[in-house]
């Protein structure tokens, strides 16, 4: 340009490259304006903005579609009005005077705040409206889709509210803790126990924060927390709480480690129960013994009383055999099925071992937990659930030999030790009997019940040596066979 001679060309050119310049802008305006059509109209939400005086300004296809309006309706200028009343003859707000229902429609929408309400289009669908106030004074409303959610939250507090109610009909308390340790759920049935303070006062705690009479930091406790630490399960450990009213208990209470679908920690679960009675029986026991000792002192003292004195002998001696027969039922057996208890268990355990030792065979360890036996309890509820744990008992004990022995250890789980077996094929052969049995089907009080058995095997003394690395051998097993797909057997690999 500075080279043309001419002014008159200079202007011309000029000219001409503002004309080239306002042409790309337009272009680029143009683009950008389809593509953020394409956008808005994509969007899963249904979107409409109405000016200040409550006109339509522009909308999206999920806005028609999600309150089903005909084309007719679908035009700029269209008023909050026009599509309020045509609502409400409809029917979309309810029963009632449709002028009535406008306008309180209209009111709300007329509010300056944002706000949000759910409504339920015909059809079935609900949806969470947004409504907005632009800056100049205009409304910018929004649909989201939210009825997939509401039933999920709904399924879930179903499934909730049915397992409170089946963990309040227990004698048991079921509780859950953090990977923190700290508590997040404890079953109303700990009320009875607690002087009757809510259980959501445990929540954040952690169990050495609750009121105790213990040495929190004596060699119990201490190994109770390298357990958990070591994400470990623990069974029957027994300590001391002061409820609410200060009156003691003595509680008992057994975990297992919880983990999420990455296998990465996220707490305990478990259940606790009140064993005062048991110790209260335990303690009789001994002051008995003890008045059992005075008396005899006293006897051979007063030898002119010898009529009186050997009556009341003889009576406390007969109350003191009943109550020692009661807890060595007690303390062996399990209350429901009649199985050999834990401790007892491990007797037999020692014992298998050292014949094992002797004889230069092999003894079997069976971690049993069962398959489906909370759907059980969930569906046909706790006294089904105690019928279903009986059934499993009677199964084991027909199918195992007289030699073995069959323990329950609380919950669904089971123990089978099988002393002077050959090697891994013959408890191999006696655990899938095992798990053909108690998966059969079975009837309980007119009610039919599926379960599964997954059991774990260790061998004495291929997987251990002692009664505790059987049984953490045999616990792991077990483990291995629920991650694998349940209802089988299997051993620690090696």
């Amino acid at each position: 340009i500075s080279r043309a001679e001419n002014g008159a060309d200079q202007a011309g050119v000029i000219a001409a490259l503002h004309a080239r310049v306002a042409r790309l802008e337009s272009d680029m305006v143009s683009s950008r304006v389809a593509a953020l059509a394409t956008v808005f109209d994509n969007v899963t939400q249904g979107v409409a903005m109405f000016d200040a005086d409550g006109a339509l300004v522009v909308w999206n296809k999920h806005y028609q579609a999600i309150l089903k309006f005909p084309d007719r309706m679908m035009a700029v200028g269209i008023t909050m009005g026009d599509f309020a009343q045509f609502m409400a003859e409809r029917g979309d707000y309810g029963p009632g005077d449709p002028n009535s229902l406008m306008r309180e429609r209209l009111d709300w929408l007329g509010q300056d705040a944002t706000t949000r309400r759910e409504v339920t289009i015909p059809g079935g669908r609900t949806y969470d409206i947004l409504k907005t106030k632009s800056d100049d004074g205009g409304l910018v409303i929004t649909f989201a889709d939210i009825t997939d959610r509401k039933v999920a939250a709904e399924a879930l507090h179903r499934s909730e509210s049915r397992f409170r109610d089946i963990a309040d009909a227990a004698s048991d308390w079921f509780w859950e803790l953090d990977a923190d340790l700290r508590f997040t759920m404890v079953t109303d049935t700990v009320m009875q126990y607690n002087g009757g303070t809510n259980p959501e006062a445990f929540y954040g705690m952690t169990r050495r924060e609750l009121n105790t009479r213990d040495d929190i930091e004596s060699k119990a406790w201490t190994a109770l927390y390298a357990d958990m630490a070591a994400h470990r399960p623990f069974r029957n450990f027994e300590y001391n709480f002061v409820d609410a009213n200060g009156d003691d208990h003595d509680w008992s209470i057994s975990g297992r480690p919880v983990f999420d679908d990455d296998g990465k920690f996220s707490g305990y679960r478990g259940v606790g129960r009140d064993i005062s009675a048991r110790k209260r029986m335990e303690e009789t026991l001994r002051d008995n013994q003890e008045r059992l000792e005075m008396q005899l002192v006293a006897l051979r003292d007063r030898e002119e009383r010898l009529e009186v004195q050997a009556s009341e002998i003889v009576m406390v001696a007969e109350n003191l055999a009943i109550a020692e027969q009661k807890m060595k039922f007690l303390a062996n057996h399990d209350a429901l099925t009649g199985l050999p208890s834990l401790r007892l268990c491990k007797d037999r355990v020692d014992m298998a071992i050292a014949g094992a030792r002797r004889d230069k065979t092999h003894c079997a360890l069976m971690f049993i937990d069962l398959d489906g036996f909370k759907a059980v309890n969930d569906t046909h509820g706790h006294e089904t659930g105690d019928g279903v744990l009986k059934t499993v008992a009677e199964r084991i004990l027909s199918t195992i030999r007289e030699v073995d022995t069959a323990a329950r250890i609380g919950g669904d789980e089971f123990l089978v030790v099988a002393p002077g077996i050959g090697g891994p094929g013959d408890a191999a052969f006696l655990a899938e009997r095992l798990v053909r049995a108690i998966s059969a089907d079975l009837e309980v009080d007119g009610a039919a019940a599926t379960i599964g058995a997954s059991i774990g095997i260790a061998l004495y003394p291929i997987h251990g040596e002692t009664c505790d690395e059987l049984m953490q051998q045999a616990n792991q097993a077990m483990y291995g066979v629920k991650r694998k797909g349940k209802n089988n057997f299997g051993f620690v690999p090696s």
